[in-house]
């Protein structure tokens, strides 16, 4: 039996390492869908807040608030090895320049249920997009 182990995920896109009955660590990759100017759709959770770590690189932590189909945005240029909480109910994405990785806890199963998709119009993602271009390159 080994008493330490490791997870590691080296692969584009979002990954579950540790899973246990409560929690689960994943790792996420830059990938398509959210690299810089990609962002097409925001998401939320319901039932658990979402703990995200840069690891490596640059990404963009976006925020929201969501009226109908009105969205105002908060974003921050994430700092490595700061924490950071995206409490339940707000919805939100992350933007990574392609060498970023991210690891994340959250409750388990939390990508599989309890959580919502929205995608956005055109015209949000050309402000969105647009927004993280400025702050992602300062």
């Amino acid at each position: 039996m080994q008493l330490i182990e490791i997870y590691n995920h080296i692969t584009a896109g979002y990954h579950p390492l540790l899973i246990r009955s409560k929690w689960q660590v994943a790792k996420s990759n830059c990938q398509l869908e959210n690299g810089v100017g990609n962002i097409h759709q925001i998401e939320v959770y319901y039932k658990t807040d979402e703990v995200f770590i840069l690891h490596k690189g640059v990404a963009e932590l976006i925020a929201a608030k969501k009226k109908d189909k009105e969205l105002n945005f908060e974003m921050i240029k994430m700092v490595q090895n700061d924490i950071y909480n995206i409490p339940k109910g707000v919805w939100h994405a992350i933007a990574m320049k392609e060498e970023a990785e991210i690891i994340l806890v959250v409750d388990v199963n939390t990508h599989l249920e309890n959580y919502e998709l929205y995608e956005m119009s055109e015209e949000q993602r050309k402000i969105l997009n647009a927004a993280i271009a400025i702050c992602i390159n300062k």
